[in-house]
């Protein structure tokens, strides 16, 4: 069981970012004008609901496996032996089966599952694209409309489908997810996402499996949506390793390549965006171990190297002639999750990003704690009641970034954020596989940069349906 739920918190690891937020550079007519914001690729998204412990970024989802004692016992059947000890007949093994072949189905069975989830969402946000007030150039069309607040939904589906490819020790795997936003009154926010994934997933010994997966996705905008943020396609191949080192200890070594296209924009041309063709590599790693049964240790590394197709720039955002933008990253993340007891949950971690380019522009070093914490509540009186909350606190220093307002001064100021963010969430699950709940989401970058100083509420509710 223990080694069950090691497998189910490695899974649930995921960023508290889950995907990237709007803002970048508006590209000015006069080069030597400044080109204010940062890389949208690590601005964190106000769409990362409540998750559970934050991994390094990249690599392939997961796949829960289970190692069941292989079921060959029907090839190598003990000798029935008589009262003076010699043998009186092999054992029938059509009572074998007949008595115990559903429990070594069953066995089989929970090594190819198949299952997904159903999700809606409704929020109301203060400001949807995550901007700073008054005025914001940054990739927008419409640089006056800003801290903008709306409704909105959205639908979100993901199934995964296993089917065996060899008896006991190779399956393969099928993956779609979704993921629509419609907005009530600013419909030029409207978008939608899929993405498919096929993998093999071989058993190379007793607790240890090798994957290899690939796919692709798509994401269709608006094209009148506030920020200069073509379509997409990508495609993806990559690789990962899972070993059960021992009974307390999980780790997964991995590496996927990426490649993004970017759709044209009609109409004028768009002024200089980060959103550019790319290609990348990305190295990963994690490390899961019981301490006790109590308290996990839960440790990630990521390595990236991405090589876009658009021009670097330099501290004051200028163009630079002929040089494209190359940038490798670090991040390693370490957390803590402590259970005191079968009501209460509390996760503490840190993470480090550390981003070196091409240019100086997007160069900086940023640091992160946080804390998760779970709580059923009045679990004698009300099933499937918990709180859930989690706060973080970030700090993103720029190696030479030159601020808005700064530039040209004697001594240029260089850009630094402090970003706090807090999720709380009333939850409730009927039955298994429904739950609902509402929430609210508060994050506030404070930054020197005028433009990369914004804040947002959001209130929500949402119905899950797992099946």
């Amino acid at each position: 069981m223990m080694l069950d739920r090691l497998w189910f918190r490695l899974l649930c690891s995921v960023f508290l970012f889950a995907g990237l937020a709007p803002g970048a550079f508006s590209q000015a007519e006069n080069d030597q004008e400044i080109i204010r914001s940062q890389d949208p690729f690590f601005q964190p998204v106000p769409e990362s609901d409540f998750t559970n412990i934050p991994e390094a970024e990249g690599g392939g989802e997961g796949d829960v496996f289970w190692n069941p004692e292989t079921p060959d016992f029907l090839e190598n059947l003990p000798r029935a032996i008589g009262i003076d000890g010699s043998h009186v007949g092999d054992i029938d093994e059509r009572f074998w089966q007949e008595e115990f072949g559903d429990l070594f189905d069953a066995v089989d069975d929970d090594w190819i599952q198949s299952g997904g989830y159903l999700e809606f969402r409704g929020k109301y946000s203060t400001n949807i694209d995550g901007s700073a007030e008054d005025y914001d150039t940054d990739l927008r069309i419409n640089p006056n409309q800003t801290e903008v607040a709306d409704y909105y939904n959205t639908i979100a589906m993901g199934y995964e489908h296993e089917f065996a490819l060899s008896p006991d020790d190779m399956k393969g795997a099928v993956r779609y997810d979704f993921l629509l936003k419609d907005y009530n009154s600013y419909d030029r926010e409207n978008s939608n996402v899929h993405r498919i994934e096929l993998a093999t997933i071989k058993q190379l010994a007793d607790g240890f499996e090798w994957e290899v997966f690939g796919g692709g996705q798509t994401e269709h905008r608006d094209r009148n949506a506030q920020y200069f943020r073509p379509d997409h396609d990508q495609w993806h191949v990559g690789t990962e390793f899972r070993k059960e080192i021992s009974e307390d200890v999980l780790a997964t070594l991995g590496y996927q390549f990426r490649h993004r296209d970017y759709d044209k924009l009609g109409g004028p041309a768009p002024p200089e965006t980060p959103f550019r063709d790319w290609n990348e590599h990305r190295f990963y790693a994690t490390y899961l171990q019981a301490l006790s049964d109590k308290l996990t240790l839960n440790m990630g590394i990521s390595f990236a190297k991405r090589d876009h197709e658009s021009i670097t720039l330099d501290e004051f955002g200028a163009r630079i002639p002929g040089e494209f933008r190359k940038y490798d990253l670090w991040e390693p993340v370490i957390a803590l999750t402590s259970i005191p007891n079968e009501n209460q949950e509390i996760t503490v971690y840190y993470r480090f990003r550390s981003l070196r380019s091409t240019g100086s522009f997007y160069d900086y070093q940023e640091s992160s704690v946080g804390v998760l914490y779970e709580q059923a509540l009045c679990p004698d009186h009300i099933s499937g009641l918990v709180f859930r909350s989690s706060l973080e606190y970030g700090n993103k220093n720029y190696d030479a970034q030159v601020t808005e307002g700064s530039f040209g001064a004697a001594n240029p100021t260089v850009r630094d954020d402090e970003r706090i963010t807090c999720y709380l969430a009333l939850e409730k699950t009927i039955e298994d596989c429904l739950t609902t709940g509402i929430d609210f989401y508060y994050s506030n970058n404070d930054s020197n940069d005028h433009s990369s100083k914004y804040q947002e509420d959001r209130y929500g509710f949402y119905v899950r349906y797992d099946f």
